[in-house]
């Protein structure tokens, strides 16, 4: 029994379906024309495009249902592709949008959506310059445009009702609820073709996604049940994913599953994921690397606030055989992560991805100004304390 009373909440359970099973995306014509996609645009990048059967797979299973595909979706989803895939759209007259491949297509389709619905460029979105954070809402003279995402990496971004796109060196992010992706394809198939240094680095935003919201001041049970059960999945998948054994069905089962129970609206992320948001939007590091990185700072920050939910985590390490050495709680939590980061192989330092010290008080300041910090109702959070927290794991 918890000893910490429970805070009011509200639950919203979005308007999604998810559909998985291997093989599944071979189907894919039934899921369009369930939410009335006749002529979709499937969004994706080069390498996913270029891969042999991959996209030629799902167009034969979409039934004439995917007109065209465009495969120009690039890292962090700057500006300018955002813009391109939304003429695109409009150019092929389509009726629909269908995203293939990680964090940065999903972000990418849902950044049309809103242009589709919002009009203008993306930069027009964001009309407040002092802050990278915009909230787009329904309009009732619009129409929503119909979604469907097929995930082959572990970011869990599919799951959300928002995404980050990047422009000369910061991440805006936005949020609204006619953006969410209607169905979610998860098909192991494809995961079996990703490679496994991608699925290791994309599932550490994952494991930062759980860890963060069950740590968070507006967590709650029906949330925690998803998160504490990602971690059980997660941990001992990424293990075998990171190690030379063979990659079976059930591992990448528990690894697809495990990231998509790490995410939700419901529960706000915190520092670790502004760090994230900045390091890929100065340094272009990849989204999961950056989310292992900020992983620390965040349970550093939270823990002491939050014992319960670290008592919470720490049970799960111990019960998956993860858990390390600690005087508290808290620094075997901490001490457990940096374990694990340390056995795939993962950067646990700023240094040792190149980032100068000269350079922590600009991330702090940088922090400070994201959406993550922003709606975390921290009044005692400044600068010098990120910059604190951002030294200790230089």
């Amino acid at each position: 029994m918890s000893s910490e009373p429970q805070r009011p909440f509200v639950h919203r359970y979005p308007p999604q379906h998810l559909i998985y099973g291997p093989g599944s995306a071979g189907a894919l014509g039934g899921v369009l024309a369930g939410i009335g996609i006749q002529r979709g645009l499937l969004l994706c990048g080069a390498n996913l495009n270029a891969a042999p059967g991959v996209v030629s797979g799902l167009v034969a299973g979409a039934e004439g249902r995917i007109a065209s595909v465009w495969a120009g979706v690039r890292p962090h989803a700057p500006f300018e592709t955002v813009d391109a895939a939304a003429e695109a759209y409009r150019a092929l007259g389509a009726d629909g949008l269908i995203s293939l491949g990680g964090g940065s297509a999903h972000d990418t389709m849902r950044a049309v959506s809103l242009l589709l619905q919002a009009g203008g460029t993306i930069a027009d979105q964001f009309k407040d310059p002092t802050k990278a954070y915009a909230r787009a809402d329904p309009r009732p003279d619009v129409r929503r445009i119909p979604m469907a995402a097929i995930p082959t990496t572990l970011s869990a971004a599919e799951t959300t009702f928002g995404g980050g796109v990047t422009h000369q060196g910061r991440k805006y992010v936005f949020v609204g609820d006619t953006l969410f992706i209607d169905r979610i394809v998860v098909d192991t198939d494809l995961f079996a073709t990703t490679p496994r240094e991608v699925l290791v680095d994309t599932g550490f935003n994952a494991i930062n996604h759980a860890i963060e919201r069950i740590v968070s001041p507006s967590h709650q049970p029906i949330g925690d049940a998803a998160f504490l059960h990602a971690l059980r999945l997660l941990m001992p998948a990424l293990q075998v994913i990171g190690s030379d054994a063979p990659l079976d069905e059930p591992v990448l089962t528990d690894a697809a599953l495990g990231a998509h129970l790490s995410e939700s609206t419901n529960v706000l992320g915190g520092i670790g994921h502004a760090i994230a948001h900045v390091l890929g939007g100065r340094y272009r590091v990849p989204h999961g690397t950056a989310h292992g990185l900020g992983m620390i700072p965040g349970l550093r920050l939270a823990g002491p606030r939050h014992p319960a939910g670290i008592v919470r985590i720490h049970d799960v390490l111990r019960d998956v055989g993860c858990l390390a050495a600690g005087d508290t709680a808290l620094d075997a939590v901490i001490a457990s992560f940096q374990g694990f980061l340390a056995r795939l192989g993962r950067p646990a330092r700023l240094r040792d991805i190149g980032i100068a010290e000269a350079d922590l008080a600009a991330i702090a300041r940088d922090v400070m100004g994201d959406f993550s910090v922003a709606s975390s109702g921290r009044a005692d959070l400044n600068e010098t304390r990120v910059g604190e927290l951002l030294r200790e794991i230089w």
